[in-house]
């Protein structure tokens, strides 16, 4: 899972698209307000909430199930990334001002 840059084309061309960059940022300005599980019978009918079951189950059908252990693992070791990428952050935001006003350049590896 890249979160950084997008990475330069190798042939030059610009990665950036503005006319669908500027539709998409329009058409998430206002998302549609949810309805809590609770009140679903009463705001949807049967045939919608029949539709949403259906939807619902064929898009769980694509993701494996893990073992209680394996969760709980994982999420600390998310936690532990978590926690080591803000402190990553905290050192490059503390660095920064130092690299603008030392006299030798910072390399970079």
């Amino acid at each position: 899972m890249d979160r950084g840059r997008p990475k330069k084309p190798s042939d030059g061309t610009s990665t950036k698209n503005t006319t669908t960059n500027a539709s998409q940022q329009k058409s998430f300005e206002t998302l549609p307000q949810g309805v809590k599980a609770c009140d679903v019978t009463s705001k949807f009918s049967p045939q919608d909430i029949e539709s949403l079951r259906r939807q619902a189950l064929d898009q769980a059908a694509q993701f494996e199930v893990l073992a209680a252990k394996d969760v709980s693992d994982l999420s600390r070791e998310l936690h532990a990334l978590d926690e080591r990428c803000e402190y990553l952050r905290r050192t490059h935001r503390s660095l920064r001002p130092e690299a603008k006003t030392s006299s030798v350049p910072i390399s970079q590896s």
